[in-house]
Order: C-alpha cells, then sequence, then structure tokens
C-alpha cells in the first residue's frame, strides 16, 4: 500500500460518499458499465481500495483518471480531496458495518443512504 493510500475502511466510506457523482461522471465518460463492474466486485465483499485505486489516477493527486477517448474528453473518479475521514458526528451509520462513515439527516430530514449498497444506513446506537 502507497503512503497516500486510505485503508480499507476510509476508501470503502470514500466510495460510499462519492458513488453518487462518479456514477455521473462515469456517464458522461461512457464509463457506466465499467464502473457497474467494480460496483457489483465491492458489493460482493471485494476490495473498496483496488475500486479506490482504479477510479483515482496516479499521476497527481487531486486529479482523476479518465476512461474517455480520446484522452481528457471526459473524467471518472472519486471527486474532491481524498481521503475523506469519517468525522464520527451523525445519527447514522454504515448498514452493513462494512466502513466507519456517519452521516445525518439531510435538510429534508430523510435517512441517508449508503450508495455502495442502495440501502438505508441504519441508525447508530
Amino acid at each position: 500500500m502507497e503512503e497516500s493510500d486510505p485503508t480499507e475502511d476510509e476508501a470503502f466510506a470514500v466510495w460510499c460518499a462519492h458513488l453518487t457523482a462518479i456514477r455521473e461522471e462515469a456517464a458522461e465518460a461512457g464509463a457506466t458499465a465499467r464502473l457497474e463492474r467494480d460496483v457489483a466486485r465491492v458489493r460482493a465483499g471485494g476490495s473498496a481500495l483496488t475500486a479506490y485505486r482504479k477510479w483515482r489516477s496516479a499521476d497527481e493527486p487531486g486529479t482523476w483518471r479518465s476512461w474517455s477517448d480520446p484522452p481528457g474528453a471526459g473524467v471518472a473518479g472519486l471527486p474532491g480531496p481524498s481521503p475523506v475521514k469519517p468525522t464520527g458526528a451523525g445519527a447514522y451509520r454504515c448498514p452493513v458495518t462494512r466502513c466507519d462513515r456517519r452521516a445525518a439527516r439531510d435538510e429534508q430530514g430523510h435517512v441517508p443512504t449508503c450508495a455502495a449498497f442502495d440501502i438505508p444506513m441504519t441508525p447508530a446506537r
């Protein structure tokens, strides 16, 4: 593992927190099928760190790998600063206890969703 790589739990939390945005970018880049194969692998117990490394560019911190042709025409990856550390705040946790991510209800009061598994998060106890 590289020095700047997150732990498996941290990578899973980043993956879950940013999966909606990653899907949007993958759709724009024409990489939806490729992304969904990685999503299925992670859901089946595969390494979120491997998916993180695949979608995160190794070239420069803060940049994301492009899956489009020609290079640079579209970007699919984990947006925002990396890695995202769990804050410990919030009333909901990972529903499958795969990561330490915590989240609160949104402004409309909706229960947060685990994007990695497409299910509501579980109240933290």
